[in-house]
């Protein structure tokens, strides 16, 4: 029963939290909910993103000025906090969004990276003062996928807006006689989330205009 009731004191006491951090947050919000040009959008940190997919988009979407971007700060988001049992931050988020009139969310989940290799030996033609022959020389075939799925909910009018999932992915091979430098994986994993950022903001603004 002591339990029960700690359990209950926790979530009203967060939920108070939250209903004063979105009033305080109300007169920020008010110059922008006011002008029928600027669309006030929430973006809730995806799911499983531990490469920071969600907070470059926000960082992106926040250079359009038709947009005014609600920030973690202003959603009472922190990683770091103590949460009541069966919540979680995507719920805070949420919760919050909706206490300060802001109805268009963006939510997203950022699947497991696919990183596989595979050696091989490839027979090279090899040629010397005239001669030639054959040998085996070892390579490494490399692939690396990244995959999103975004949404683009209305929770006033109750639609999705948007609902897509996109994949980026780079192949590459090396052999061991090859002078050129060694293709780093964590380079090529960084221009394939840098480039679905931009493909993610190419859609969510052409989905919301």
């Amino acid at each position: 029963m002591l339990n029960y009731g700690m359990k209950f004191l926790t979530h009203t006491l967060l939920t108070a939290t939250l209903l004063f951090t979105a009033c305080s947050q109300q007169k920020s919000l008010k110059v922008a909910q006011d002008d029928a040009d600027v669309l006030a959008v929430t973006l809730i940190p995806f799911e499983n993103d531990t490469l920071g997919l969600s907070r470059r988009l926000h960082t992106q979407l926040q250079k359009d000025d038709r947009l005014y971007l609600l920030s973690n700060e202003d959603l009472h988001v922190d990683k770091r906090q103590r949460l009541p049992a069966g919540m979680t931050l995507h719920d805070v988020a949420l919760h919050n969004s909706k206490a300060l009139g802001v109805s268009t969310i963006i939510v997203g989940r950022l699947h497991k990276t696919k990183y596989q290799k595979k050696r091989y030996f490839k027979t090279k033609t090899v040629c010397f003062e005239g001669k030639c022959w054959q040998r085996d020389v070892q390579c490494l075939k490399s692939s690396l996928t990244l995959q999103a799925d975004i949404k683009i909910l209305d929770y006033k009018s109750n639609k999705t807006l948007l609902a897509t999932s996109m994949k980026n992915s780079k192949k590459w091979q090396e052999c061991a006689d090859e002078t050129q430098k060694n293709i780093s994986a964590k380079e090529e994993q960084e221009k394939l989330v840098t480039k679905m950022v931009l493909r993610l903001e190419e859609k969510v603004l052409k989905t919301l205009f």
